[in-house]
């Protein structure tokens, strides 16, 4: 019990460290010297939330997956323009026709969409991108991230 209750209140980065350094983790319970190796200890890797890791060959990779603003507002404007491409093409486009694009949104969605205008715009081949319904195009309904939108697409 005496060892369960030592591991248990273990800071277990400085431990890993100690066992990596010297081989096993040496400490007192009882007034007894206990000495751990690797092959006595279970050994697992807990993660912190928005983060994952990987261990292989004494080399750890931690990413962070975390979502910034700006990350989510990338993935707006990337989802957007996929929703287009398909809509071109379903609409029998020629990759070199020009658009005029119309989008309506939340309006936290479309600060994000507008500051990624200009990739939008040139990935899209839309001479021009505004807030709401364009003139004599066709609309769709589009999900953008789990974001309602509708679009508006007219051939140039």
């Amino acid at each position: 019990g005496g060892i369960r209750n030592y591991l248990a209140d273990l800071d277990g980065n400085a431990a890993m460290d100690e066992l990596n350094e010297k081989g096993s983790l040496t400490f007192d319970v009882g007034g007894v010297t206990v000495e751990l190796t690797r092959d006595d200890l279970l050994i697992e890797m807990n993660q912190k939330e928005g983060y994952i890791s990987q261990e292989d060959g004494g080399y750890t990779v931690v990413l962070d997956t975390n979502l910034t603003d700006e990350l989510v507002a990338e993935g707006y404007a990337r989802e957007l323009v996929s929703k287009v491409q398909q809509w071109r093409k379903d609409l029998g486009l020629e990759l070199t026709d020009r658009i005029t694009l119309g989008i309506e949104v939340d309006p936290a969605v479309m600060n994000a969409l507008n500051s990624f205008a200009d990739m939008i715009r040139s990935t899209v081949l839309a001479d021009e991108i505004t807030a709401g319904a364009v003139d004599g195009a066709e609309s769709k309904s589009v999900d953008l991230n789990g974001k309602q939108a509708t679009a508006y697409l007219r051939k140039v």
